[in-house]
């Protein structure tokens, strides 16, 4: 789950450095999460600070909480904060329970909706709220899982819907409070950088894999929506028939492209940015 824990370090290392700028927009969101958790927001940002403070902004109570929950498997440690639960997650009719035996009871009944923790309770969505947290996925990921996140964790299913769900947050949490263009600017390759990676991760076309490093993961993403024709729109089925023959896994990239701004989404349709 390495990919889960280095998110959370890379963005602390993006908002230390914007603190230290003195961007003002992050000075007030530290300010706000620090009120919220109770904690005195230091003078010298520190990186460990900077950990819970993203941790935190990210569902968990600080780092300890969201690196734990992301590498200990099973369900001894149901507790995942309110990190499955999307920013408007609340408008949907769920279905909450206090103990888990209650809820998979209650699940085998209603096999239509989905079983997910929420801080120490559980509670079944339907389908839409999968769109809304950014966790939709085939068919046969949930029915791996038994569409249930709580038994399964620390699966490989498991871990590729908690990758598509820190993504999400980016777009819900990271880019409306922190300085989404210097995120960027920062994670920006210079040729030779650009090149290699290339090489590392491209061969006839085809992605070998997804780079866990974000700066690399950018220079993959620019590449790739290169391949795509600007100046229309696309349907998801569209645009995963141009992914797919680069890679398989169309969900993160299609994803990727859109929380880095390389691709806009509305109503269900895709268009390049530039």
């Amino acid at each position: 789950m390495n990919r889960l824990t280095e998110e959370i370090k890379t963005r602390a290392r993006l908002l230390q450095k914007q603190l230290q700028r003195g961007h003002q927009p992050s000075i007030k969101r530290v300010r706000i999460l620090c009120r919220q958790q109770r904690w005195n927001p230091e003078t010298e940002p520190s990186l460990s600070q900077c950990m819970n403070l993203v941790a935190a902004d990210t569902g968990f109570r600080d780092w300890e909480h969201a690196r734990r929950a992301f590498t200990t498997s099973g369900s001894e440690m149901a507790d995942m904060g309110s990190f499955w639960y999307g920013e408007h997650s609340a408008g949907f009719t769920n279905l909450w329970f206090s103990d888990y035996a209650q809820a998979k009871q209650q699940h085998a009944q209603q096999r239509d909706r989905y079983l997910l923790p929420y801080r120490h309770q559980f509670v079944l969505v339907e389908s839409a709220f999968l769109q809304e947290a950014g966790i939709e996925a085939s068919a046969d990921i949930w029915q791996s899982l038994d569409c249930d996140l709580v038994a399964h964790r620390g699966s490989p299913e498991w871990v590729m819907l908690a990758e598509l769900r820190l993504q999400q947050t980016r777009l819900e949490r990271w880019e409306k409070c922190w300085d989404a263009q210097a995120d960027q600017q920062a994670l920006q390759s210079n040729a030779d950088e650009a090149a290699a990676t290339l090489s590392t991760f491209v061969a006839d076309g085809r992605l070998l894999k997804i780079p866990q490093q974000r700066k690399k993961r950018l220079v993959i993403l620019q590449w790739l929506v290169k391949q795509i024709a600007a100046g229309r729109d696309y349907s998801e089925i569209e645009l995963n028939q141009l992914i797919r023959p680069v890679h398989d896994d169309v969900a993160t990239l299609r994803r990727e492209l859109v929380v880095h701004g390389l691709m806009r989404r509305e109503q269900g349709r895709y268009r390049r940015s530039a």
